[in-house]
């Protein structure tokens, strides 16, 4: 596509991805993965990461996924996420680090933020997650490895702040 037919394109995927109700759930990851393999990272991450702010977490989810699927250059995004005012967002951001992002120093700092810091439980719980994903993945390909045991002691640490709660 040229440049004017994938922006155009990325238009319309946008609009998809904001659809609603349930039905439109197929319709709404299927544009969020094409929005990602448009040809285009900076145009897709400019959409999807639009579309992570919006009040739905239907639409927020999408965006998630279709970030992920761009990989490491969305990580500014998710690590921009990881402050926002909004639980969601936060708790996105930091999910997403763990699935596309490399394990960095700024990627570390910004998830032990949230799970040493952040005031709601879901996101220091998703930030728990998150720290075991980037460092299985560093090991697995020796990006970041020497800041693996940093991930496991701020998950040992987290243990002694954190209530145990039987649900959990």
């Amino acid at each position: 596509l040229s440049k004017a037919q994938r922006e155009q394109e990325a238009e319309h995927l946008f609009a998809q991805l904001h659809e609603k109700d349930d039905a439109a759930e197929p319709t709404r990851i299927g544009a969020a993965y094409k929005l990602a393999s448009i040809g285009d990272t900076a145009l897709a991450v400019h959409h999807l990461g639009k579309a992570l702010y919006t009040d739905r977490e239907s639409v927020r989810r999408a965006a998630t996924y279709g970030l992920i699927a761009v990989g490491p250059d969305a990580t500014n995004t998710f690590l921009e996420a990881t402050t926002s005012p909004v639980k969601w967002v936060r708790k996105g951001g930091v999910y997403a680090l763990g699935d596309a992002s490399p394990l960095n120093d700024e990627v570390l700092q910004a998830v032990i933020a949230r799970l040493q810091a952040d005031p709601s439980v879901y996101v220091r719980s998703v930030a728990a997650g998150t720290l075991g994903c980037l460092g299985r993945r560093a090991i697995a390909t020796r990006v970041g490895e020497s800041l693996v045991p940093a991930c496991l002691n701020a998950l040992v640490q987290s243990l002694s702040r954190e209530e145990n709660r039987l649900c959990m």
